[in-house]
């Protein structure tokens, strides 16, 4: 009957599929292989179906088998999200708050909310983690932390629970000294004059004083951007993702020249430099660009005016209950004083 069928028994299956074996899935809940075999072939007999092709060395999953298994992980997630706000409920002040904060999102913003969250629930000690790219996402699967702020669409999992909080405004810059910087000024002004480039290469940086943002909005004579091929010419900045979810892929990755970096401070200081050019968060660069230390490259290949918006999403496990101090900390977040 599949009235007998059991949650174990789904854990299990989902477990050899994802691990690609029995002795796999044994090893990774911690039981012997025999016992792994027997939840597989009791689950088979309740359903009527055979889940694994057991013919060859390794098993492999039947069509049938296939079909059911976004079945069994619904269940899971079903059961997991009411265990945990069944916990919830019952759930005193938790001792601490562990947070991993995606390297995009502003910090201050952080701190703010923990400082009214410290006003209702002062006992409760905090331990806050700043990673970039797939760095909250990993912290928050491996358990190590219990909340999280990710930004941006690259990285999901159905265990990961997220909340829309704000956007961030993401801008290509690079150091006034740089040669794209001053080659930019004179793309633009010779450009728009019919005159050679030489002089306005020259005047360069009254030319950056005047309009720091290099944003082509505020400037008449920004109708000539620099393109893909310019930037690739010259050394990019790039935030490196020490998580491994983000193994094969580059994100707005433009030039064949990279310095890759493990820190986003690292990374506004290599820009600062005149090393390369990168995007950073504007919250991090506004008082730079105003004071003519960075510039906007003037660029429409990386978003239009050389600026994207990135989304930023409030983030915790399913089966993972947020006590009292963490849903205050969320709710400062979320409205802020």
């Amino acid at each position: 009957m599949i009235d007998a069928l059991t949650l174990d028994q789904l854990r299990v299956f989902v477990a050899v599929a994802d691990a690609g074996s029995f002795r796999a899935a044994a090893r990774s809940l911690s039981r012997v292989q025999s016992a792994v075999s027997h939840a597989i072939a009791n689950m088979e007999q309740q359903l009527g179906v055979t889940l694994f092709d057991r013919a060859g060395h390794r098993p492999v999953m039947t069509p049938q088998g296939q079909a059911l298994l976004a079945n069994a992980r619904d269940i899971l997630l079903r059961v997991d999200a009411m265990r945990a706000r069944a916990q919830g409920m019952g759930t005193g002040v938790e001792l601490e708050l562990s947070l991993v904060v995606d390297t995009l999102f502003p910090i201050a913003d952080v701190g703010a909310a923990l400082k009214a969250m410290r006003a209702t629930y002062p006992t409760v000690a905090t331990r806050v983690a700043v990673l970039p790219l797939g760095g909250p996402i990993d912290a928050l699967l491996s358990g190590s932390h219990t909340l999280g702020i990710i930004a941006g669409e690259h990285f999901r999992h159905p265990r990961i629970a997220v909340q829309a909080l704000s956007s961030v405004q993401m801008v290509a810059v690079v150091g006034a000294g740089h040669p794209l910087a001053r080659k930019g000024v004179g793309y633009r002004m010779g450009n728009a004059t019919g005159n050679a480039m030489g002089d306005a290469a020259g005047d360069s940086a009254s030319n950056l004083a005047s309009n720091p943002s290099g944003n082509p909005a505020s400037n008449p004579a920004g109708n000539a951007m620099l393109g893909a091929p310019e930037l690739a010419d010259h050394l990019q900045i790039v935030q490196s993702d020490s998580s491994g979810l983000s193994e094969g892929r580059d994100f707005a990755v433009l030039s064949p020249q990279t310095c890759r970096v493990s820190g986003q401070d690292t990374k506004h200081a290599l820009i600062l430099s005149g090393l390369g050019w990168g995007r950073l968060p504007l919250w991090q660069v506004e008082r730079d660009l105003a004071e003519g230390r960075l510039v906007r490259l003037p660029t429409h290949s990386l978003g239009r005016g050389s600026q994207v918006e990135t989304e930023t999403y409030l983030a915790h496990r399913i089966d993972m209950p947020l006590g009292p101090a963490a849903r205050a900390f969320a709710d400062a977040l979320h409205h802020p004083l």
